[in-house]
C-alpha cells in the first residue's frame, strides 16, 4: 500500500488482477478477459510476456512493460530479478527496480 500511485507492476496474471483491485497503480498484465483487446493493450502479447518472464526470469520482459515494481508468488515462481527486495512475507516477494 506504499506504492506510489501509478507505478508500473509486474506479477503473474492473478496478482496482478488484486493489484489492480487493490492499489492505484498499473499493472504490466491482466486477464485477457478483463482488458480491451486493442493494438496498444496488446492482451494476448502482455499475458506471453508474463508467462515466458516467470519461465526464463529474462530482464527483458519487465523492461518491456517499464515495471517499476515486480510482484513474485514464492509459492508459484522461483525468479530473482536482482533487484533490491523492499518487502516480504510468507507468499509474497515484492522487488523494485535500481534507479
Amino acid at each position: 500500500d506504499e506504492v506510489p500511485k501509478r507505478s508500473v507492476v509486474f506479477s503473474d496474471m492473478e496478482t496482478s488482477y488484486r493489484i489492480s483491485a487493490f492499489a492505484p497503480v498499473y499493472v504490466a498484465a491482466a486477464p485477457p478477459a478483463h482488458v480491451a483487446d486493442t493494438p496498444a493493450n496488446d492482451p494476448a502479447g502482455r499475458r506471453l510476456a508474463v508467462i515466458h518472464y516467470f519461465a526464463t526470469g529474462k530482464q527483458k520482459f519487465l523492461d518491456r512493460y517499464h515495471a517499476d515494481w515486480l510482484v513474485v508468488d514464492r509459492r508459484r515462481f522461483d525468479v530473482d530479478p536482482h533487484w533490491p527486495l523492499v518487502y516480504e512475507d510468507a507468499r509474497f516477494a515484492l522487488y523494485h527496480r535500481p534507479a
